[in-house]
């Protein structure tokens, strides 16, 4: 049901070949996403007001280090690992054709355009493109400003955003879902404060 996505907090295909090797533009690894931590999912409203949630349970991601104290996010998520409300039958709905489509398109990438390391800290907006059912799409989140610091490690750093999942194809069920897709991840970072 859950159509849109989501979240981001991450889109299809693959990542573009700078993404997938953040050394390829001067950058390397500066955290990596601890997903056991961290939270990825989505919220969407029927016609009749009734909101549904989901959650994506596998997800990888990291964070690199660019020249000039700036940081790129690059995220996938593995949309079989889809759970709505805990709800089979509405999982199964989502992960259809008629939604995220998991046959077709097992993967969504999101990949930030490259920001200040300080955007972290102090919020703010976060752009980049979202890979979801063979379309990208340039998208901009909201990091919230974090609660410590040193975001990601001490305390989760939040970020928020709407899509609509007419522009990714998930125009299925127009009368009684929503097009605005609600995303909300959480995430912290794995190991020590670099």
């Amino acid at each position: 049901m859950s159509a849109g996505l989501t979240a981001l907090l991450l889109a299809l295909a693959a990542l573009p070949a700078a993404a997938a090797d953040p050394e390829a533009d001067g950058g390397q690894t500066y955290g990596r996403i601890d997903a056991a931590r961290s939270e990825v999912g989505f919220s969407v409203r029927l016609r009749w007001l009734q909101k549904i949630d989901g959650r994506f349970a596998r997800f990888v991601g990291r964070i690199s280090r660019l020249p000039g104290d700036r940081r790129r996010v690059e995220v996938e998520v593995d949309v079989a690992s889809l759970d709505v409300e805990g709800r089979a039958n509405l999982t199964a709905w989502a992960l259809s054709e008629d939604f995220f489509d998991v046959a077709n398109y097992p993967v969504i990438v999101f990949v930030s355009e490259p920001f200040d390391a300080a955007l972290a800290r102090d919020g703010g907006a976060l752009r980049g493109e979202l890979s979801l059912r063979g379309v990208t799409r340039r998208v901009g989140f909201e990091l919230l400003p974090a609660a410590c610091a040193s975001p990601g490690h001490a305390c989760a750093v939040h970020v928020r955003g709407v899509v609509r999942r007419s522009d990714f194809g998930m125009d299925a069920n127009r009368f009684a879902v929503q097009d605005r897709v609600k995303l909300e991840l959480q995430v912290r970072l794995a190991g020590a404060v670099q």
